[in-house]
């Protein structure tokens, strides 16, 4: 019996160690790749651990800042009761926009997220909703900013060809002042990340907390267009060029994800054109990496919008954008009524009461100056070419520049200074260039005010010696009925020295102008016309120069319209001048916008020491009629599109004490880098009256 029990003992023996053994084989069966990931971990910690400064092995591990704080924040969403749904905003550039009438209709369904991801121009999307803006107020946050003056063109220095520190200050101005200092990502209604990259670490970087402004730049920062942002000891860039849709990052959150996507079909690109196939071979692995993502979850919300045959680079055109967003959610009305009930649109309402006043003030402040007051200081090194550009401030100055710029703008203050040569193109017998200097200063203060000096020193190549000119100005603007009428107070000062031959301008010359201006910047139906832009002003001007000093009063008019069904425009403006002594001699300035070759015109009422001409008035009418085609929009190998491009009779008419008039044709093309910044460029031929002969010029403007 006692041997039976031995030999029971070993048979359970042997039945344990088989099937310790099979057990053992079935595990080696199952996870051998999990074996070897886990030894490779190993040495890569240990390879890390001995060389601090390889991180290769790291790569492909995303590191997250504020992570822990984002998971608490969408738990206190939903309470543990429910399941949050989250939202992911893909890039696109222009494209982005149609994720404006994405959150439409999802608010229209009840519908808000409890936390977003986003990367690329869907970050500045997602970073104005998730600081609690509805989606109307964002799109008139954005229809209400000119992107080509918020955005400054750069040597790129730092990487990239252009800034939005502006752009950036105008998001944080919008958003008002939460008492925490400056605006934080985690101070934020709903909980975002930021998908960035990394150029140092070569890393992913998840961005939920830091600096707003700084997060909002670093988002669709593509290197050469844009520089990197110093974030953390990271250099960060637009993290869509990895990934155009990261939406495994939104799983980690939840099972309830909707996705909002802005994919390029484009078809018709000369991939032969070398920026466009480089631009292309970017877009391959975004396009490869998000659509992989798409395919691993065909649980999720795929809100495809029908905007991918729309150029990255048509900011104009940002209504039907959205409308175009608007619909591909529509088209997922079953799908997204599926979803678990979420916190509401009644959840915001407080905070877009508050943030109403805020957008206000922000959108009012740019549409005074275009300007606001930045967060960063920001420093620009640019070439710039200006041609003579007429403006309220300015009368003795009828030159434009060519030369090496930079600027800097912090706080309210900007300064500017230029070297290189000063330019007279707006007529071809007065073509000249000149070394020349040139610095401005400008203060914006109390809202409403600008207080700024302009210091121009040139070299006149005939006679060898220097020109002076100085500029101080002072203006109060306004704006009434809901930003469409701008009520300007304006006060300037001029000083000339010049000793340049048979310039219009000549010895020591001095010019007071004070007035009021008023301005109808809204758009009303009169038939077929569109009319806008309509402005009356009314100036006291005092002249002189060599000591001789009199007074004139000068009433200034702009009419503009266009017809919608035939893109047929008109501008007209005209300017009166009297003689207030009655003692004649009445000047013509250039920026009254008479283009004439004959020296006779330039130069008639400068010398104020003589009257050589008796009349005590002086009139300027210019009438330009053309059509400018508002779908002709052709690109260049993705790099710039053309827009607001014209073609245009125009008829310039003067009578001083006898009638004068200049007639011909004139082209105006836009070019836009990227659709983002302006190369604005008129040529004009014609037929000069006064000398009886052909007239042409250009005006350009590169303006930092």
């Amino acid at each position: 019996m006692e041997e039976g029990m031995k030999a029971g003992k070993r048979f359970c023996s042997i039945i344990v160690l088989g099937l310790v053994w099979m057990t053992g084989l079935f595990a080696a069966e199952e996870a051998p790749q999990q074996n070897v990931v886990s030894e490779v971990a190993s040495q890569a910690t240990e390879t890390v651990s001995s060389r601090s400064q390889d991180d290769l092995l790291l790569s492909g591990v995303p590191l997250s800042y504020g992570d822990e704080k984002f998971r608490e924040r969408i738990l206190e969403r939903t309470g543990g009761k429910r399941s949050p749904i989250g939202l992911v905003l893909s890039g696109g550039s222009a494209r982005a926009m149609a994720h404006i009438g994405v959150l439409k209709y999802l608010e229209e369904q009840g519908i808000v997220p409890d936390y977003i991801i986003s990367n690329s121009m869907g970050s500045i999307v997602g970073l104005l909703y998730a600081a609690g803006m509805s989606p109307d107020q964002i799109e008139r946050c954005i229809e209400g900013i000119s992107l080509s003056k918020s955005i400054d063109f750069t040597l790129p220095l730092e990487g990239g060809l252009l800034k939005a520190n502006t752009l950036a200050s105008y998001a944080v101005s919008l958003l008002g002042d939460r008492g925490s200092g400056k605006l934080k990502l985690e101070d934020l209604d709903i909980p975002i990340i930021v998908v960035e990259e990394d150029l140092v670490t070569k890393r992913q970087i998840l961005v939920s907390e830091g600096d707003f402004a700084s997060v909002f730049r670093a988002s669709f920062a593509i290197p050469v267009y844009f520089p990197s942002v110093e974030y953390k000891g990271h250099l960060l860039i637009d993290g869509g060029i990895n990934n155009l849709a990261p939406i495994n990052l939104a799983y980690q959150y939840s099972d309830d994800v909707i996705v909002s996507t802005t994919f390029n079909t484009l078809d018709d690109l000369n991939l032969r054109n070398p920026f466009t196939a480089l631009n292309t071979m970017l877009d391959i692995q975004k396009r490869r990496t998000g659509v992989s993502e798409i395919v691993a979850h065909p649980d999720m919300v795929w809100v495809r919008c029908d905007v991918e045959k729309v150029s990255f680079m048509d900011f104009a055109d940002f209504g039907p954008i959205v409308k175009k967003g608007y619909d591909a959610a529509k088209a997922q009305k079953d799908a997204l009524a599926a979803l678990p009930p979420s916190l509401g649109v009644s959840s915001m309402e407080n905070r877009r009461s508050v943030l109403e006043k805020s957008i206000d003030k922000g959108m009012e402040n740019f549409a005074i100056y275009n300007h606001v007051r930045q967060t960063n200081n920001t420093n620009t090194f640019s070439f710039e070419f200006n041609s003579y550009l007429p403006d309220e401030a300015s009368y003795l100055k009828d030159s434009g520049e060519l030369g090496l710029a930079y600027q800097l703008k912090w706080g309210d203050f900007s300064f500017y200074l230029l070297g290189g040569s000063s330019l007279t193109t707006y007529r071809d017998k007065a073509f000249s260039a000149s070394p020349v200097i040139t610095s401005s200063i400008s203060y914006y203060a109390w809202h409403h005010t600008r207080l700024s000096f302009l210091f121009d020193a040139d070299l006149d190549q005939g006679t060898a010696k220097p020109s002076l000119y100085l500029r101080a100005n002072l203006e109060s603007r306004y704006l009434w009925f809901s930003n469409h009428l701008l009520f300007k107070v304006l006060g300037s000062g001029e000083f000339l020295r010049s000793s340049a031959v048979r310039k219009t301008f000549t010895g020591t010359t001095t010019m007071v102008n004070g007035g009021l201006s008023l301005t109808y910047q809204g758009t009303s139906s009169v038939g077929l016309w569109n009319v806008s832009g309509s402005n009356l002003s009314v100036f006291v001007q005092g002249y002189g120069n060599d000591g001789a000093f009199r007074p004139f009063l000068a009433i200034r008019g702009k009419f503009a319209a266009k017809t919608q069904p035939h893109d047929i425009f008109m501008n007209l403006s005209t300017t009166l001048r009297f003689a207030m002594d009655g003692e004649g001699n009445v000047p013509l300035f250039a920026k009254d916008g008479f283009r004439t070759n004959s020296f006779v015109v330039q130069s008639e009422g400068h010398d104020q020491t003589v009257s050589s001409n008796s009349s005590n008035m002086l009139l300027c009418a210019n009438l330009t009629l053309g059509w400018q085609p508002s779908k002709f929009k052709p690109s260049l190998a993705e790099m710039m599109i053309f827009k607001d491009t014209s073609i245009a009779a125009f008829f310039d008419f003067l009578w001083i004490n006898e009638p004068y008039y200049t007639t011909g044709m004139e082209l105006t093309i836009n070019p836009s880098f990227l659709g983002l910044k302006d190369f604005p460029l008129t040529v004009f031929w014609g037929y000069d009256s006064a000398t009886e002969g052909a007239i042409w010029g250009f005006w350009l403007s590169t303006m930092l």
